[in-house]
């Protein structure tokens, strides 16, 4: 063979590795794309929930370098350098047995000595009293049914006045809240609260009420439930309209599965809930068939303010016009990065430890009970040069090209800077939080109850929930009895004016309740 043609056969040789080796390169990479989803997959089937770092571990201390030393290529702005300490541990409360409620009712059940034992064995005279031994104890008494007669009293005149179109006189009975409903008011505010708060599907509320007496079927059961929440429909779009007055509102949504009559299976519906972000702690949810834009679209149409949510493609929406304000959660931001530094990315250590300590100011600012502005000057001073050096170790990766766009750090950096703005915006207005976690936490026990009455029979019945779970929760929020507060406004809402409906918000109601017991004191 001549000189060129082995050339050429060496060049062609090498182009051949070239793809073989950007192929092998290519392969690797989805290799290492599919075990970070499969180690994230098992993670969230089997490992831990919680998305603390151990203080303890060495690497740690190098998550809280200076940017410099983690952006070779980029210089950091000048920002204090802050040490990673374990967090505070909150002081143990001291065991022991808890004090029993001073409000609990009382019965006293007397021990005493015979004639015989009260003999002295001495002189043979009868002992006398010196003093007592109590000994407290909880007691429990199981729930009963009672049948509640409504007699009503007739009177008419024996001298033939009726005569005269005088007629009887029958004694008025109390309101319904459901027309011709079996149930009394105590009763429909047992399985409102036993399915919305206790998470009682319908069927273990028929075996109860008919281990106590009561052979009811599941459908007189569930449509007590949903006759209930229709009765509250006035005060749901009192509390509806509170809530969206807020100008700080958080907002967040779950699935829930739903029944599609006819066709024997579920779909997977939306419950929406939104939260005050200030006083006084008001929470509504709605209930929407799908997660389109319709459903949060509807419900803030007439809202102006800043709204707390994640950058679920369904809020944008809202932002166009300018009438909402896009304020982001740190909270999701923090969690792609904890993804990434779990599934081995190490590089997301700094990140994290930045994070932390902006939280740690946050929790600073609500031991020291700082209103607005105090928040306000706080953020300023500590806060966002720690913000500001995060986004500059974000742009220093993509200025190094360290980062791959489809690896778990490479989509956290991405999601953090889409929002960027919205993150950086708690930090120019004292009122408004960190994180969406308030609307979070609030939906959690809707979670919880999907476990057990897994899912709704239709759409009447998601709206029940909403309703109702709007109460709950926010008796929930401000320490009231739910099952108190249900009951008495079972019994009192029909006669009440539809103009002062905001006097049966739980808040309210509980501070006219207290005011009235303090006042027959």
């Amino acid at each position: 063979m001549d000189i060129a043609a082995i050339q050429a056969e060496n060049e062609l040789l090498r182009e051949t590795l070239k793809r073989q080796a950007a192929h092998i390169e290519r392969l690797e990479r989805q290799l290492r794309q599919t075990q970070e989803r499969l180690e994230a997959l098992l993670r969230a089937h089997y490992g831990r929930k919680s998305e603390k770092i151990q203080p303890g571990q060495s690497e740690l201390d190098l998550g809280m370098t200076d940017a410099a030393d983690v952006i070779p290529s980029t210089p950091a702005p000048a920002a204090p350098v802050l040490e990673l300490l374990p967090p505070a541990r909150k002081p143990r409360a001291k065991r022991g047995r808890r004090v029993i409620p001073d409000d609990l009712p009382e019965v006293v059940q007397i021990h005493d000595l015979s004639p015989e034992q009260k003999a002295c064995a001495g002189c043979g005279r009868e002992m006398t009293l010196i003093g007592t031994d109590d000994a407290v104890k909880i007691a429990y008494e199981p729930a009963t049914l009672t049948k509640l007669v409504h007699r009503q009293c007739k009177y008419a005149c024996k001298c033939g006045c009726e005569q005269s179109g005088i007629g009887v006189h029958t004694a008025p009975r109390p309101s319904e809240p459901i027309p011709g409903c079996l149930a009394d008011a105590s009763l429909l505010a047992h399985v409102a609260v036993s399915k919305t708060q206790d998470h009682l599907p319908v069927h273990r509320i028929t075996t109860q009420l008919a281990r106590l007496g009561f052979p009811g079927s599941r459908a007189t059961v569930n449509n007590w439930y949903l006759d209930t929440a229709e009765v509250f429909e006035p005060v749901y779009q009192c509390l509806k309209a509170s809530v969206l007055a807020c100008p700080v509102l958080h907002h967040d949504d779950t699935p829930i599965r739903e029944m599609e009559k006819g066709k024997g299976q579920c779909r997977t519906s939306r419950i929406w809930v939104a939260a005050r972000g200030l006083a006084p702690w008001h929470v509504v949810f709605d209930y929407t068939r799908t997660r389109g834009q319709e459903g949060p679209k509807r419900f803030l149409a007439d809202y102006r303010g800043h709204l707390v949510a994640d950058a679920c493609p369904v809020y944008d929406g809202l932002y166009e016009s300018g009438g909402i304000v896009e304020v982001g959660c740190w909270a999701h931001t923090r969690r792609g990065f904890h993804d990434a530094h779990v599934s081995g990315e190490g590089e997301a250590l700094p990140l994290l430890a930045q994070i932390r300590a902006l939280y740690r100011i946050e929790a600073e600012a609500r031991d020291k009970s700082l209103d607005a502005m105090g928040v306000f000057a706080l953020r300023q001073e500590r806060s966002k040069p720690i913000v500001d050096k995060i986004g500059a170790i974000m742009k220093g990766w993509r200025e190094t090209g360290r980062l791959l766009p489809k690896s778990l750090l490479g989509k956290a950096v991405t999601y953090a800077e889409n929002q960027w703005e919205a993150l950086n915006r708690f930090l120019w207005d004292g009122r408004l939080p960190i994180d969406n976690n308030r609307a979070e936490n609030l939906i959690r026990p809707l979670a919880v109850g999907r476990k057990n009455w897994l899912f709704f029979g239709n759409d009447r019945g998601g709206r029940a929930a909403a309703v109702l779970h709007s109460l709950m929760v926010t008796c929930r929020m401000n320490q009231v009895n739910p099952y108190a507060y249900i009951e008495d406004v079972l019994r009192r809402i029909m006669d009440h004016s539809q103009t002062r409906i905001a006097e049966l918000l739980p808040d309210q109601w509980q501070a006219k309740r207290a005011a009235a017991t303090a006042a027959a004191i």
